[in-house]
């Protein structure tokens, strides 16, 4: 084990932690993204 296997761990954990990243930032950037077409579909319902 030593230091091959910390080595593993510390990379796994690594990329966890970017997939996590990834999944966690973007519903946000989703969320944004639908709220603005919500936002901008009852404006044009408003405007008619």
């Amino acid at each position: 084990m030593g230091w091959c296997g910390g080595k593993r761990l510390a990379g796994a954990l690594l990329a966890l932690a970017g997939i996590l990243l990834v999944f966690l930032c973007l519903p946000m950037q989703f969320f944004l993204i639908v709220l603005g077409i919500a936002l901008a579909a009852a404006g044009l319902l408003l405007l008619r």
